[in-house]
């Protein structure tokens, strides 16, 4: 059985960052990932803030300015200037956020070719499949290409999404309910007519019930497509709703139809996600967990790759002075907390916060006009709490519909 000092299930961005900062202290460390490559189909919008703005949307975060100049000019397809959120009945709503859109499969293949050349053994196209304690190590098999693989390592990073194999193999509670996650359908769509440097959101029970639908511009007529559907929804209807609600909102949505006449789909793609803040075991015995897999995902927007780099870095950096200096596995979650903790907690509010607004496309639209602009840029951005008088229009606005 091959010996390591650190194991990472799963490579997507969580995994590979955690890999490359890992093998930095020159340890012995093995990545497995059921694709057959790094990168593969993307099951996101591959949207992030530019630098400028991800160090106001996550000011404790020390190391962005590092985080970020690891990304490979090539990987940047696109920059935004503009979000426009649409309400339920079509009231636009816009304001300045500088964006990156990814080609999110080079970025994840250029970290670990990083990786690769400081040491990490990567085994593509196997998933992990058993976990189990022994010694003061765990014990891992893994299955692909006809073949089961047998390791041990002295800790195990889980980055492999959600729901994580490896969180239910260790054990470790979530403390989700059933409306803290989401299922996301997303199709790469060719003949997009959408202005380019603007990221268009859309709101209504008809098109994303509980969620958003969007419209990603990665340049040259290509977008990212999709939406999301609360999984309380799905269970009640049938996992096709999302589908049929994917094609309604192509086809149907009286402004998004419009762009969309002409587009035509290169792939489809879905995925659960999590929305219910950080899970609540993140460390567990000699295994800890990173990414979607830890619940790192700005609930109100659905974002998630800035929050998997930071997540992936302190991953790898505390599984290898684990090892080394004997530092302990909690102080992982010490840091995601001191990094993280504040937007994504101020995030899960806001969201549970909207569940109740969007039971009603009526009562929905007519707190948006009361927040107005600068109410949703706030709200999106996770920035502090609305003040109490913005609070206190809403609540006079809600008055005058349960009035009438």
């Amino acid at each position: 059985m091959a010996e390591y000092d650190v194991a990472i299930a799963g490579v997507g961005l969580a995994g590979s960052y955690a890999s490359l900062y890992a093998c930095r202290y020159g340890l012995n460390v093995l990545a497995l990932d059921g694709k057959a490559a790094p990168g593969g189909r993307v099951r996101c919008g591959e949207f992030i803030p530019s630098l400028v703005e991800a160090k106001r949307f996550l000011p404790s975060v020390t190391s962005m300015d590092e985080l970020y100049s690891l990304i490979p000019k090539e990987a940047i397809v696109n920059r935004t200037r503009t979000i426009r959120f649409l309400s339920p009945d079509n009231r636009r709503y816009e304001f300045a956020f500088d964006g990156l859109v990814l080609d999110r499969s080079l970025l994840e293949r250029s970290i670990v070719e990083k990786a690769l050349r400081n040491g990490l053994t990567f085994k593509a196209s196997f998933s992990l499949s058993r976990v189990a304690s022994k010694d003061d190590q765990l014990e891992l098999e893994a299955v692909g290409r006809g073949e089961v693989l047998k390791a041990r390592a002295k800790v195990l990073v889980g980055a492999d999404g959600y729901p994580s194999r490896v969180a239910t193999s260790m054990g470790m509670e979530t403390g989700y309910g059933p409306s803290d996650l989401a299922l996301a359908v997303q199709s790469l769509m060719v003949n997009v007519n959408a202005e380019e440097d603007v990221v268009q959101m859309y709101s209504g029970i008809g098109y994303a019930y509980g969620c958003y639908a969007w419209i990603i511009p990665k340049g040259g007529r290509l977008a990212n497509v999709g939406l999301g559907v609360r999984l309380t929804l799905v269970k009640r209807v049938g996992r096709n709703i999302a589908l049929d609600l994917l094609k309604l909102f192509i086809t149907k949505h009286p402004v998004a139809s419009k762009a969309l006449a002409s587009a035509k789909p290169l792939n489809l793609v879905a995925k659960l996600v999590p929305v219910g803040g950080m899970v609540k075991e993140i460390v567990k015995g000699r295994a800890l967990l990173a990414g979607d897999a830890a619940g790192l995902v700005v609930a109100i927007n659905g974002s998630g790759i800035p929050l998997a780099m930071v997540s992936g870095r302190h991953a790898g950096e505390v599984a290898a002075l684990n090892v080394e200096e004997g530092l302990p596995l909690r102080s992982y979650e010490e840091a995601l907390r001191k990094e993280l903790g504040d937007v994504v907690n101020r995030s899960l509010k806001y969201r549970r916060a909207s569940d109740f607004l969007m039971r009603s496309d009526r009562l929905f639209s007519l707190t948006l006009r009361v927040i107005g602009t600068s109410g949703i840029s706030r709200i999106l951005k996770c920035e502090h709490s609305i003040p109490l008088s913005v609070l206190t229009a809403i609540l006079s606005g809600l008055s005058n519909v349960i009035r009438v």
